[in-house]
């Protein structure tokens, strides 16, 4: 019993019980929630997510941090996903997808490590960079930086 008292007062049981209230609220709101093709999906959704927040978790257990985690997933996505559509096989496609990325780490960590450029600067350049690469190879538009489109709506 002093077990289950030990148990309960762990913040991760809160958070576990939180889950777990989510899962049932939404197995009410939809009867397809508990579907196993359902959770797949979630569960496979959810799995680049983990894969960062065990990466990141260690960086920031280390010291660090890393503000363009999520625009170079999103460039090396897109880059895998244009190996894929042009033909290349799943297996190299995604190899090249990881060296992407790793070059992209290996290449942070170089100007952060040897030339001694603040991290913070760093990562913000690297976000920057490779979020407008992503948004090119999509040729999608920060809506932000259409000016006309602020003036207008200010106008009413």
């Amino acid at each position: 019993m002093n077990w289950l008292k030990s148990v309960t007062k762990q913040r991760e049981f809160m958070i576990a019980m939180i889950v777990v209230l989510i899962a049932i609220s939404m197995s009410f709101a939809s009867p397809y929630f508990l579907y196993p093709e359902n959770l797949m999906a979630l569960l496979l959704g959810l799995s680049i997510e983990a894969i960062i927040a065990v990466a990141m978790t260690h960086l920031m257990v280390s010291g660090g941090f890393d503000m363009s985690v999520g625009s170079i997933v999103a460039f090396t996505g897109s880059a895998t996903a244009m190996l894929l559509v042009s033909g290349v096989p799943v297996v190299i496609a995604v190899l090249i997808g990881l060296s992407i990325g790793a070059l992209i780490g290996l290449f942070n960590g170089f100007i952060i490590a040897k030339l001694g450029i603040n991290p913070f600067v760093t990562t913000l350049a690297s976000l920057s960079l490779f979020l407008q690469l992503h948004w090119s190879i999509h040729d999608l538009r920060n809506s932000i930086s259409h000016s006309h489109c602020l003036c207008a709506h200010r106008r009413g």
